[in-house]
């Protein structure tokens, strides 16, 4: 009888976690290896787009149900965009569709427990071995595949095909592929709890303040459970670097002294320390391929260069991975020209949509500008109530992909 080939995923994230989901569901087996033991906190901003309940309900919508029955799930019916001059729009799921629709367009989920949910799926699974607290860092390769070996060297495998998914600071990303952290591709980011901020927006409404100082780049709160919410503020590395940015005392002079934000802040309590984290974009193509292994995720720098957003990317590039590996092992084949077409199903479904976004993060550098585009938008009703019908349609959300839609939406 043959032996099905040896696939094993490095990194039990989102990314990971959903190729190892997908894979099960089709009846293949793999192996999922994570150096953290979950339940383990992950600094983010915590935000669930629609993109990643897609994938769920692709793989299977039992798993989406039982997440949005989970007591930690705060759920998200749309944004307040702010701009340099504190003008603002609010796009947001009006009450008669909060009422017809029980899912919402996003959630907000610490994620802690969103990690750990899905590792709980992966558990689950009879056809997944999950392997936590194991530091993978020997990645040699061989005629079949690679050889690879855990940091204490007391574990070590043989892979017919590697998915790389162990997150922005991979070593495989950077011993393998030579991924370096370039600046302009790379954002920096803060993130806290607080608890009892005033003014929170109903129904869950996040907030971004794109505040004068700080672009490219943004302040964020995203209300949470128990009066809670996910407090932080990202900026381009390259930004940063220039103007000699220390963000963390940016970060405690907004909520000190910022004139729209300050009197929010006055009576809040912050629950944890302001830890960093970084985000590699996808603001630039990369090889995300070779003989015998894919990346994904943050791991192959996925992330949206305009809103800071990685997950719903690294759950779709993981389902995409999974798709991949079925046809390599119908094929018995694991070579880079087998493995090409997995990068060119990220460039049909995301890197189009990546680009958009590197583009327009290029247009919020100039406050000015920002500023006329969003006196615009809070003047036209239209365009405002165009954009919220999307937060529930995909095929309409399509069209924010495309510039002239925008330029002819606030004409």
């Amino acid at each position: 009888m043959h032996q099905q080939p040896q696939i094993i995923i490095i990194g039990a994230g989102p990314a990971g976690a959903t190729t190892a989901l997908h894979l099960s569901y089709q009846g293949i087996d793999c192996t999922l290896i994570d150096k953290e033991i979950f339940p383990r906190d992950k600094i983010c901003g915590d935000g669930i787009s629609e993109k990643s309940f897609s994938i769920l309900n692709r793989i299977n919508p039992e798993i989406l149900n039982r997440l949005y029955h989970q007591p930690f799930v705060e759920k998200c019916w749309g944004g307040k965009f702010v701009a340099p001059n504190e003008k603002y729009f609010t796009i947001a799921c009006s009450n008669d569709v909060i009422k017809k629709n029980k899912n919402s367009p996003g959630l907000v989920i610490r994620r802690e427990h969103f990690d750990n949910f899905l590792i709980n799926e992966v558990k689950i699974r009879k056809n997944i071995t999950l392997i936590e607290g194991v530091n993978i860092d020997t990645f040699n390769k061989t005629n079949e595949g690679y050889f690879i070996q855990s940091k204490d060297k007391k574990h070590s495998f043989n892979a017919s095909l590697l998915i790389i998914a162990n997150g922005a600071h991979s070593s495989f990303s950077r011993k393998i592929t030579g991924f370096k952290v370039e600046e302009n591709h790379y954002c920096a980011g803060l993130r806290t709890y607080m608890k009892n901020i005033d003014g929170l927006e109903p129904n869950g409404l996040v907030e971004l303040h794109f505040i004068k100082g700080i672009l490219p780049g943004y302040f964020w709160i995203f209300p949470m459970k128990n009066n809670e919410a996910n407090v932080g503020i990202g900026m381009v590395k390259s930004a940063i670097s220039k103007q000699k940015i220390n963000l963390k005392n940016v970060f405690n002079d907004i909520i000190t002294n910022h004139p729209s934000l300050k009197d929010r802040f006055k009576n809040s309590t912050q629950l944890t320390p302001l830890e960093g984290f970084g985000l590699p974009l996808g603001s630039k193509k990369r090889k995300l391929y070779g003989n015998n292994y894919m990346m994904i995720g943050d791991a192959a720098h996925l992330i949206d260069p305009l809103t800071g957003e990685g997950i719903g990317n690294a759950m779709y590039s993981g389902w995409l991975a999974a798709e991949q590996t079925k046809t390599c092992i119908a094929k018995n084949d694991f070579s880079e020209k087998e493995l090409i077409n997995f990068d060119k199903r990220i460039s049909r479904t995301m890197r189009k949509e990546l680009m958009i976004s590197a583009w327009v993060q290029k247009l919020i550098h100039y406050p000015n500008l920002f500023n006329f585009i969003m006196n615009r938008a809070c003047s036209n009703k239209k365009f405002m109530d165009k954009i919220a019908a999307m937060l529930l349609n995909d095929d309409e959300k399509k069209k924010l992909l495309n510039p002239w839609f925008l330029i002819k939406s606030l004409r």
